[in-house]
């Protein structure tokens, strides 16, 4: 995940952003569900966050690209964030809805001075500003923002294109601060169950991954990884509890002078706790953890 250029975005859009076509609506649906119809399909991972609930591990996210003060404005002001990745040579490598409170007053009159921005006009109609040197798009209404480094007001280039929600993400999102899902989770999973040394190849229709909140600035990772049937999230359980066994084992056979790799305590945490099954799905939680082991195990999944 592209942590500093998220970051940075939202930087400008706060600082010195507004458009000539201004969005408008809203993040979410009537029911209250995040409306992905506003990101392009085809992303690697989409994610959703409430901002507030999320906000240290968001703020953690940030290093390197923000610093403390210009999080805490963004932050601020924003309610609710989605974002998709997508794979390289794409129109976009990420596309990021905000939901919030946003200033426009002087805004545009800063954005007319600056040599760094000027007023494109989009494929899909309006325009918006473009910085050729951030490789930055932006679109800014009162309560609804949009930055890429491609179009931000056309959400695809093909007609009757959407993203679409996978079935039961919903319901897994509604307790979380903070969950997305993959888009191409077979090979992603494949990949990261060999970087921790376990070649293991996992049948899975759908994966999310969220972050549960049960105090302040404690977080329980959780993964859900769904089946084709209950039968076969019941072989992926055995097949779990099998690698965990292993893991664990292998670990607490090293010598108390040789060092733990941060692999291999990201793998650690993942199986603390034994996964359970529920019907066609297979759900595995962490303990809770502080926020530099969120940043150990998002650091490393974004190597994926």
């Amino acid at each position: 995940m592209k942590r500093p250029r998220i970051w940075g975005a939202l930087t400008l859009l706060l600082l010195a952003a507004s458009c000539a076509t201004t969005p408008r609506g809203s993040l979410h649906l009537p029911d209250g569900a995040p409306d992905f119809s506003l990101l392009p399909p085809g992303a690697n991972v989409y994610l959703w966050a409430d901002t507030q609930a999320a906000r240290p591990v968001l703020e953690i996210l940030s290093l390197g690209g923000l610093n403390s003060r210009d999080a805490a404005q963004i932050l601020d002001r924003t309610t609710a964030v989605m974002a998709g990745f997508y794979p390289p040579g794409g129109e976009q490598s990420f596309y990021l809805a905000g939901q919030g409170n946003y200033p426009s007053g002087g805004a545009r009159f800063s954005m007319g001075l600056s040599g760094d921005w000027s007023r494109i006009r989009s494929a899909a109609g309006g325009r918006y500003w473009h910085s050729a040197s951030a490789n930055l798009g932006v679109a800014l209404g009162p309560h609804l923002a949009m930055v890429s480094d491609g179009d931000p007001l056309s959400v695809s280039s093909a007609a009757g294109e959407e993203t679409l929600v996978p079935q039961g993400f919903e319901d897994f999102r509604r307790p979380l601060a903070l969950a997305g899902w993959l888009g191409n989770p077979l090979s992603t999973l494949d990949s990261f169950m060999a970087f921790l040394g376990l070649p293991l190849q996992i049948p899975a229709q759908e994966f999310y991954f969220g972050l549960d909140s049960p105090s302040p600035y404690e977080y329980e990772m959780v993964l859900m990884i769904k089946a084709d049937s209950p039968s076969q999230a019941g072989s992926l359980l055995a097949l779990f509890s099998t690698a965990r066994f292993f893991l664990l084992s292998a670990m607490s056979l090293q010598g108390a002078d040789t060092p733990v790799l941060p692999i291999q305590e990201a793998g650690a945490l993942l199986f603390s706790n034994l996964p359970r099954q529920e019907g066609d799905s297979l759900i595995l939680r962490t303990p809770a953890l502080d926020l530099d082991h969120i940043a150990l195990l998002f650091f490393l999944f974004s190597l994926q």
